[in-house]
């Protein structure tokens, strides 16, 4: 049994589109994403949108996200981008909304800007003091952006990965853990920006709601409303409005395809 794909890509972060309707029922979606996820073994991605058609006359929709590890996630705003391309080329509209867990987020496509809004339940953002198991200590920024985001700003030479994997599962954070963003602000007014993604577990290419976050810090210190970073996989823009965010940026389709699903799939 196979089943059709494509795979989008937005500032290097990459994610499996599949629609609902494709999808059979007894599939166990997180062992699916898992599999399609592996860069090995499967076709290799930072996670898997299944897309439902909620309202098609209203181009709206409900997306299940799920990253790399199989787990579920609240929120993504790259992949957010990509599912506007997606939306656009499968139903040719450049206005659509979909629900995600983190709430309903709005989307606008023109050719190479693909932008995406949606209200956080909070803006408040709360320095947070972690020492860890190796004695070493970091003073960060703590805000949920859709998912929650542990910023450190110009910090780049004090941390290394295995920082970030016991920084991720502080128990300060608890069980849902957080993501781990670093900001480097340099002399020429140019800020970069990488995560390290708690269901990666590793640093990914783009982040955009760790773009987001990062453009939160930047704001606690300069209080403009428009901000644009350079991830390692490219450039976004982050607008903040009060709770109001809008991530702005490219997405390509980069090949399509069929996944032959296998016995041990729960197919």
């Amino acid at each position: 049994m196979t089943l059709p794909f494509e795979k989008l890509v937005g500032a290097g972060n990459d994610f499996i589109f599949a629609l609902h309707n494709n999808i059979p029922k007894d599939l166990d979606r997180s062992t699916f994403a898992k599999q399609v996820c592996d860069r090995n073994t499967g076709i290799g991605a930072d996670g898997v949108v299944i897309l439902h058609e909620q309202e098609p006359e209203r181009f709206s929709f409900v997306w299940d996200f799920y990253n790399s590890d199989g787990s579920k996630a609240e929120m993504c705003g790259n992949a957010a981008r990509c599912t506007v391309l997606f939306i656009h080329e499968h139903y040719q509209t450049d206005h659509c909304e979909f629900e995600t867990m983190a709430g309903l987020v709005k989307g606008h496509y023109t050719p190479g800007h693909i932008e995406v809004s949606w209200k956080l339940t909070s803006d408040k953002m709360a320095e947070v003091d972690l020492d860890l198991e190796n004695f070493k200590s970091f003073k960060g920024y703590y805000i949920n952006t859709g998912v929650p985001h542990f910023v450190l700003h110009n910090q780049l030479n004090e941390i290394n990965l295995q920082d970030c994997a016991e920084i991720q599962a502080h128990p300060k954070f608890g069980k849902e853990q957080t993501n781990v963003t670093l900001l480097d602000s340099l002399e020429d007014g140019v800020n970069s920006t990488k995560t390290f993604e708690r269901g990666v577990k590793d640093f990914t290419l783009a982040c955009g709601t760790g773009v987001i976050a990062s453009a939160f810090v930047l704001q606690s210190q300069n209080k403009e409303d428009i901000y644009h970073l350079e991830a390692p996989g490219g450039s976004l823009s982050v607008k903040i409005d009060g709770t109001k965010v809008t991530l702005i940026g490219p997405a390509q389709c980069v090949f399509k395809g069929e996944y032959i699903l296998r016995k041990d799939d729960n197919v």
